[in-house]
């Protein structure tokens, strides 16, 4: 028997971390189910704040659920010892609930944006969740939403991304005309903007946001026609001032298909937009892709890094002063999880395979900076008969290669 399981690891030091910011040896904890990941807040007393959504109903999620539910939304707090210092259980009758991501507060309260109702069938509902420095609920705001896609922390306040016209498999309209929506509310669900994008279209899947001192980053791909034949995809990055305006819009145009992940800004005027690139028609093979770009959205050097099948880039953060940055791949249809740090002109210092001590396999990852440290929050398999103890959530320190 194998299972899905969340997995919040420890994993690349730079410099030396402190002692008492991280547990000295793994924990394990969680259900039988899947705990998908979605979000993770690294305190400075070596605390750590994870939310997502969980099916489990035993282990560490016993008595709070009922067996005909889908999905409930969950935030457990970790101390530096990692041992949980309480935990938060919360859902809306049946459907897919989920904490989506964390909005750390002035007053050291946290609000969470919580999905509930029907992902998949565009009906899901969003109301924002002021939990206390303690684990308990202040006090829920709804959102009005529509075609929802999911959101983005943007400091105390959320970015929350709608996308149109999505048709799902088997009716799948790969030519959609789905046009991108952003909106961006308080922590109380006071709306700041709220725009629509025409020139964003026909994306795919979600885009990420990254905030800015001075506006937004967007980063994704949308769906090209090769030939009568043959569907694709091109990478493309955005930029947005304070007030959500679009101030410039371009696209990975060389390749047979390409993916923008995450946009980081490297000072000076520079950006890295991590993602993939693939060069052969055949089999649309993704290697890691590092653009280098202007903000003002000028095109730099384009570098591509083969780091498995099918696998791309998806984050992406600096590695301290000059020092580089560090890529991470995640691919659901690969169980690898390769990490590589690259110096300022794109050369490679270190390039490994990431897993648990047990060397369960990795998916779905989110790359975090806790002080001195990375640290990721992924999904991994774990033989539930060879480990009948494992829990769903880990967290380890592992020291770079």
């Amino acid at each position: 028997m194998r299972k899905m399981i969340l997995l919040l690891l420890l994993v690349f030091a730079v410099q030396t971390a402190q002692a008492d910011s991280i547990p000295e040896k793994p924990v394990y904890y969680g259900g039988s189910e899947m705990e998908a990941p979605a979000d993770a807040l690294f305190l400075e007393d070596g605390s750590v704040l994870v939310v997502g959504s969980t099916r489990s109903t035993n282990g560490a999620f016993e008595g709070y659920m009922e067996e005909d539910h889908n999905n409930y939304a969950y935030a457990t707090m970790f101390g530096p010892d990692g041992a949980v210092r309480w935990q938060l259980v919360h859902s809306r009758d049946y459907g897919d609930n989920a904490f989506e991501c964390i909005l750390p507060q002035a007053d050291g309260t946290y609000v969470l944006p919580f999905r509930y109702g029907f992902y998949k069938d565009q009906k899901s509902g969003l109301a924002l969740v002021q939990v206390s420095p303690e684990g308990q609920i202040m006090h829920e705001t709804e959102v009005p939403v529509d075609k929802y896609w999911g959101c983005e922390p943007a400091g105390e306040n959320l970015v929350i991304r709608r996308v149109g016209g999505i048709n799902y498999l088997p009716e799948w309209n790969w030519a959609a005309e789905n046009v991108a929506s952003l909106e961006c509310v308080t922590g109380d669900g006071i709306v700041l903007w709220r725009h629509t994008y025409p020139e964003l279209k026909a994306l795919q899947w979600e885009f990420s946001v990254t905030p800015v001192e001075d506006g937004y980053y967007l980063a994704g791909a949308r769906d090209v026609r090769i030939d009568e034949h043959y569907m694709s995809s091109r990478g493309w990055v955005a930029r947005l001032d304070t007030d959500g305006n679009l101030l410039w819009y371009r696209e990975i145009e060389t390749g047979t298909a390409s993916l923008c992940a995450k946009v980081l800004p490297t000072g000076g005027g520079g950006l890295i937009v991590a993602g993939g690139y693939a060069d052969d028609r055949e089999t649309l093979n993704m290697a890691g892709m590092a653009q280098w770009m202007g903000d003002d959205g000028s095109m730099g050097h384009l570098q591509t890094y083969p780091v498995g099948r099918y696998q791309m880039f998806t984050d992406i953060l600096p590695v301290g002063d000059d020092e580089g940055f560090l890529l991470m791949t995640s691919s659901a249809y690969c169980d690898n999880l390769s990490m590589v740090w690259i110096d300022l002109g794109g050369h490679i210092f270190y390039k490994w395979n990431q897993k648990t001590p047990a060397e369960e396999p990795m998916q779905a990852a989110r790359l975090y900076r806790a002080g001195d440290w990375f640290a990721v929050a992924a999904m991994a398999h774990v033989d539930i008969e060879a480990n009948p103890n494992n829990g769903d959530i880990l967290l380890m320190p592992v020291s770079k290669p």
